[in-house]
């Protein structure tokens, strides 16, 4: 059982051992504690070498912090730029946009067990269903930036072999499972797009949101959310942007909480109990802050709990409820992660790797 107690003491440890030296932390060999967390860092565009995974274990006699986990793990460099950073609890999957990897690995070790690049094109992000991984897939880019054939790659997680895949629209990110039917967020369309597990080749059912959906999350009630921002590729209302519950009996749009704040990737994260989702969002141009806000399903609207600058990606620690949020100043420097209290007091800030985007805990 996790211990918030011991949560909270040892983040006054944490708090110290994150002022020092990060070249110190390179060399820091990762050994997983009995619980704790990792982020993945996405590096720079174009330099596949500055992503990584860092990692923080505990165990009730130590606690470290690894800036380069993930190596320290597998003794070899990613090789790409984290693209997904997604965990059925047991397993996690990376994909990785810039080599065309999907990375299967063991969540609390971080030990590789697959690499799947059969048929991988930019993969995206992954849903779960029993052994079965299921990844979204841009395709090849092509000479206009613009790419071709996107689909869901289907990896068997005991084998490590791409068993399926099926077509889908343009440019997919979020994917989501419920009741034996997929949810694909295809994000150049205004569509999610459904697909039944039992018949992948069938013409997909589609909810129109007016907008172009990114990523999903499910509420304490296992109501599919998914977040609706503006696209460059189809005019979109302002009244249409936020995050929007689907009504998955009748695949329907069944409400909109509407927040125009937030941000092109559409970044969302349920909370630990489900009663709340969170996003990232901006204040309005010229302002350069940036925001994490706290939707509220059954009153729906929102609140602003945290702003700042370069907030990336958010989410709750189960053990302490504490918020963690990814916070990139550029791609040149590294990057901080910062916790605060649900009440969003600030409680500490911790220097970590270029890009951190993702968390999963364990």
């Amino acid at each position: 059982m996790k211990n918030n107690y011991k949560f909270q003491l040892v983040f006054a440890f944490i708090a110290i051992l994150f002022t020092s030296c990060i070249d110190d932390k390179e060399t820091t060999p990762y050994v997983p504690g009995s619980e704790g967390f990792h982020v993945g860092h996405s590096g720079a565009f174009g330099k596949p070498k500055t992503s990584s995974v860092s990692a923080v274990s505990m165990s009730d006699s130590d606690t470290t912090f690894s800036h380069l986990a993930y190596m320290s793990a597998n003794g070899e460099e990613l090789g790409g730029n984290i693209e997904g950073f997604d965990s059925n609890g047991q397993l996690t999957v990376i994909t990785t946009a810039s080599t065309s990897q999907i990375i299967v690995c063991d969540t609390k070790t971080l030990e590789k067990k697959f690499v799947v690049t059969d048929s991988v094109d930019n993969p995206r992000y992954t849903a779960f269903d029993g052994n079965r991984a299921y990844v979204t897939v841009w395709g090849p880019i092509q000479p206009d930036y613009s790419y071709i054939r996107p689909k869901v790659l289907v990896i068997n997680l005991t084998t490590g072999e791409l068993e399926d895949w099926f077509s889908v629209g343009s440019n997919p990110e979020g994917i989501a499972i419920k009741d034996g039917k997929i949810y694909v967020a295809a994000s150049y369309t205004p569509n999610v797009e459904v697909y039944n597990l039992s018949d992948l080749t069938a013409a997909p059912e589609l909810i129109t949101i007016d907008a172009s959906p990114q990523h999903f999350a499910f509420d304490a009630d296992n109501n599919l959310w998914v977040s609706a921002v503006s696209a460059w590729s189809f005019p979109v209302e302002s009244e249409d942007i936020g995050l929007a519950k689907l009504n998955t009996t009748d695949n329907s749009l069944e409400t909109l909480i509407n927040y125009t704040g937030i941000g092109g990737e559409g970044y969302i994260k349920a909370s630990t109990d489900g009663s709340t989702i969170f996003g990232i969002g901006a204040e309005p141009w010229p302002s350069s802050t940036t925001e994490v806000v706290e939707f509220d399903l059954s009153g729906k609207k929102y609140d602003t709990i945290i702003s700042g600058e370069g907030f990336k990606g958010v989410g709750q620690n189960p053990a302490s409820k504490d918020i963690y949020v990814a916070v990139t100043p550029d791609y040149e420097n590294s990057g901080l992660v910062k916790v605060y209290s649900e009440t969003g007091s600030e409680k500490a800030s911790m220097e970590v790797g270029l890009a951190p985007f993702h968390f999963i805990f364990y």
